[in-house]
């Protein structure tokens, strides 16, 4: 499922609406639902902190030298860990990628699967990115395919060829 609807994000067949996107941009109601769906997200994503780490949670703070180690490209005293707000923000985004691939019937469905998302996020987003670089493989063989049929490279002969050995030197 996550792969076909990848693929009709990255693939579609019809051209893109700009002025009917443009202005769903400019509705009230479109930002409305988003933010609620951003909420439920992350409402999700601070429900996953608390059963992670058994009701307690994480409060932002200056990441020590000794966890730094992970982050090699940066030094350890500029690192903060957001904890349980990242969660909260991390929630948030996987609701909304949620939206790319399912659209919600109802306003229940949307907040059921905006917690779900949210609950799920680092799960969610590696399957996301997994689904959407097959898609885009998928999508870069096609076109390959259909360019190899319109121009199909010049018949060559696989038979060997004979050749007349070559003498070097002087010539008799």
């Amino acid at each position: 499922m996550l792969t076909f609807g990848a693929l009709q994000l990255l693939g579609s067949s019809q051209s893109p609406q700009w002025s009917s996107i443009a202005d769903d941009f400019m509705s009230p109601r479109f930002w409305f639902a988003l933010t609620i769906l951003m909420i439920c997200g992350a409402f999700g994503g601070v429900a996953y902190e608390l059963l992670l780490r058994g009701g307690a949670i994480e409060m932002p703070h200056r990441v020590r030298a000794e966890d730094a180690r992970q982050f090699s490209h940066v030094p350890a005293r500029s690192l903060f860990a957001l904890g349980i707000f990242g969660r909260a923000i991390v929630g948030a985004a996987a609701a909304v990628t949620l939206l790319f691939v399912v659209a919600p019937t109802t306003a229940h469905s949307a907040v059921a699967m905006s917690v779900t998302a949210g609950a799920a996020a680092p799960a969610m987003i590696r399957l996301m990115r997994k689904q959407l670089m097959f898609a885009a493989d998928l999508m870069s063989r096609m076109t390959r395919e259909t360019n190899r049929k319109d121009n199909p490279a010049p018949a060559v002969s696989s038979a060997p060829v004979a050749s007349a050995p070559v003498a070097i030197g002087k010539a008799a």
